[in-house]
């Protein structure tokens, strides 16, 4: 006679360990689905059958896809006819003026850099120089940046900035990282009066130098090369000093270069920063984002805003203003205006 044997039997749940790397399936549809300029074909409900004529694939694998790509909230199906969504419809539909493709691309590349690279990079944090050009093209890297730009911190930036008090009598203005050019050309578009420089690594100066010397700015815009490491700005020239996004790369030499930014600015100009703060932001994203920013510039992305308040007090910095930017209000933005002489030390 047979005994029963009773086996072991494991006590909790795997499935949200195992769906952490089936979630990488997820991102690379989305992916591909971008490539194939799904979404915009999808304005118009369609069977499987009519996408993967017009995409080229397989009408199996194409189904599978969209069913997927509905499970993430992307598309909704109605009838077996699959039709974006309104979230969809604004940001990956490339005629959008929201669109944000190459941005989800451009991140795609930062995030498959990390992870073929993650063991030595646990080991040994760091972005090698050079790696930036080998992963992408400084243009293809720009239209990521302009894009994640409009879903909503530009517009909020501006605004901010355009209520300060004296901006309509500011004359100089400086976008410190200002890469693209987009805040600067758009506070240009506020104030007839003044004058903007875009202050960026030589290799990105140089880049986008050319783009602005034949525009319709290139009488009120010039581009200077500038690593705040290494170098200085003049003295007492700028009514407006702006950074967005630079500050986390400068880690524990944060405090020097805020002196620095400081010392350029003209007594009684601003200082204002957008930061991403951990205030509303998702512990997912953040925890993914912050060790993203730790293995490849060696700094936390999400600087405290207390923190930010006091290197600016302690440099010289009064009338603190702040206020929320982005979609989420999750981003932080901060102004300081220059109190007293601060010099280089």
């Amino acid at each position: 006679m047979l005994t029963k044997t009773t086996m072991e039997k494991p006590v909790n749940d795997f499935d949200f360990i195992e769906s952490i790397f089936i979630g990488a399936i997820d991102a690379c549809a989305l992916k591909e689905s971008i490539n194939l300029k799904l979404f915009d074909h999808l304005l118009t409900a369609r069977t499987a059958a009519e996408a993967a004529e017009i995409t080229g694939t397989d009408e199996s694998a194409i189904k599978a896809l969209m069913a997927v790509l509905e499970g993430r909230k992307l598309l909704t199906a109605i009838d077996n006819r699959y039709m974006v969504t309104p979230a969809s419809a604004e940001f990956l539909v490339s005629t959008s003026p929201f669109y944000q493709g190459n941005s989800l691309l451009w991140q795609r590349k930062n995030c498959e850099h990390i992870i073929s690279n993650m063991s030595e990079l646990l080991r040994k944090p760091g972005m090698p120089a050079g790696c930036i050009s080998k992963k992408f093209s400084l243009p293809d890297a720009m239209k990521g940046i302009i894009e994640h730009a409009m879903r909503g911190s530009l517009q909020d930036t501006v605004e901010f900035i355009e209520m300060l008090p004296g901006f309509n009598d500011a004359q100089w203005l400086c976008d410190i990282g200002g890469n693209h050019g987009k805040y600067a050309t758009a506070l240009l578009d506020c104030n007839s009066h003044l004058h903007a420089v875009i202050a960026d690594l030589p290799d990105v100066a140089a880049e986008i130098k050319h783009i602005y010397a034949e525009s319709a700015y290139k009488d009120r815009l010039s581009v200077i090369p500038c690593n705040l490491l290494t170098d200085y700005l003049p003295e007492k020239t700028y009514d407006i000093v702006l950074t967005s996004y630079v500050l986390q790369i400068f880690g524990d030499k944060l405090e020097q270069v805020i002196r620095k930014i400081a010392a350029t600015i003209v007594p009684g100009g601003w200082f204002v920063t957008q930061n991403m703060t951990d205030y509303g932001t998702d512990r997912l994203y953040m925890n993914a984002i912050n060790l993203m920013t730790e293995l490849t510039v060696k700094a936390n992305h999400f600087i405290p805003e207390k923190l930010l308040i006091s290197l600016l007090e302690e440099s010289g910095f009064c009338d603190i203003l702040t206020a929320r930017t982005g979609m989420n209000k999750s981003d932080l933005i901060i102004a300081g205006r220059k109190n007293s002489p601060v010099r280089y030390s």
